[in-house]
């Protein structure tokens, strides 16, 4: 009767550990639902688990190693704030980080379009020139492509790009124009060295 008792038990048992993880699902669980694969399941619910000291989602974990440890951590609240603070810790400079630069690189980028402006007009006033051709002198002076790009007239914008191509020796520079004969000179410059 004794072994009866002890095998009736032990399946008991066993029917309550396989069922238990199916039966308790907690609201933090379901965070973890979109993951199949058991082993980054387990370590999802550890993770929810113990940051939102819930233990009864640490036993939907396959694994009883991690379970056990989960459950333990679950119910310990400085577990969950060093893992709040890890996490603070991992992404916030980070998120600083990229805001900061791609704020200085948006200021880089007015102060330069600032100050080409003001030489473009500076240039204008000063020397009693048009814009295209103060465009093609200050491009080529500062080997910015971009002003060559801005220039209206064909004249100008020509000799402005294969000048900076052959200056940098850059013959890819070369493929911003558009007629066949500058494009093969401007390469055959670029490319001599």
């Amino acid at each position: 009767m004794d072994k009866t008792n002890k095998a009736l038990r032990l399946t008991a048992l066993i029917l309550v550990l396989a069922l238990v993880p199916g039966c308790i699902q907690t609201e933090q669980s379901k965070k973890c639902d979109h993951i199949t694969q058991t082993d980054l399941k387990d370590e999802c619910l550890q993770y929810v688990g113990v940051w939102y000291q819930d233990p009864y989602t640490c036993y939907l974990i396959q694994d009883m190693q991690k379970r056990e440890a989960c459950i333990q951590d679950a119910v310990e609240p400085t577990k969950a704030k060093m893992l709040q603070v890890q996490k603070q810790e991992q992404t916030t400079p980070s998120i600083q980080k990229v805001v900061e630069e791609v704020k200085t690189q948006a200021k880089q980028a007015n102060e330069n379009k600032y100050a080409i402006d003001k030489k473009v007009q500076q240039c204008m006033e000063e020397q009693k020139l048009e814009m295209d051709v103060c465009l093609n002198k200050i491009a080529i002076e500062t080997q910015n492509i971009e002003m060559c790009e801005q220039i209206e007239t064909d004249t100008y914008r020509r000799p402005c790009i294969s000048n900076i191509a052959i200056n940098i020796k850059d013959p890819q520079i070369c493929s911003k124009l558009t007629r066949t004969d500058d494009m093969q000179l401007c390469k055959f410059y670029a490319s001599a060295g």
